[in-house]
């Protein structure tokens, strides 16, 4: 999970899904990555953090700078937000070849193809989140499989000399 840490991003789902999880194996770790916003209203705050941090399978990690060496250290990015714009923690992700859990909703479906890179979740499910944690975590081959298909994904949707190449179309078009 990397993002700023906010019940809008479906941050307390993720820990009731894990909690879940956590009966049925032991053979995973939840990373959280992001900076708290005592700001926003939706803020998870530094004593509830604290009290996850004490589950053994549970790392806060804060701000990280270097996400690339994040994304070396996992095997499946989830964020199952209850609303988006462009996720560029799932496209960063997905670039890097990792499979993707999260919601359907405008603009974290944009970035997968439902059981092909990834698994999407109804937001504010944590029974759902929990189904798709667990078969991730249950099934190497398929983790694999979705995080080739997500990186070609991006290459083929998101790069940016296609982007750019799209865009002075649509300039010349005008």
């Amino acid at each position: 999970f990397a993002s700023r840490i906010l019940k809008d991003k479906g941050i307390i789902e993720l820990i009731q899904a894990s909690m879940k999880l956590r009966k049925v194996t032991k053979n995973f770790e939840l990373f959280i990555a992001g900076k708290i916003d005592t700001q926003n209203p939706s803020s998870i705050s530094y004593e509830k953090i604290r009290s996850w941090e004490s589950k053994d399978y549970l790392k806060y990690m804060g701000h990280v700078d270097d996400m690339n060496e994040l994304y070396k250290k996992i095997h499946v990015a989830v964020l199952p937000s209850y609303r988006e714009g462009l996720p560029k923690g799932l496209l960063e992700a997905a670039s890097c070849g990792k499979p993707i859990i999260t919601t359907d909703v405008s603009g974290c479906r944009d970035v997968i193809v439902n059981g092909k890179n990834g698994i999407i979740v109804q937001p504010k499910s944590s029974d759902e989140l929990f189904h798709a944690m667990k078969k991730m975590v249950l099934n190497k081959k398929i983790r694999l499989s979705m995080g080739k298909e997500g990186r070609k994904f991006i290459k083929k949707n998101f790069l940016i000399e296609n982007t750019t190449k799209d865009l002075i179309q649509l300039y010349k078009n005008c």
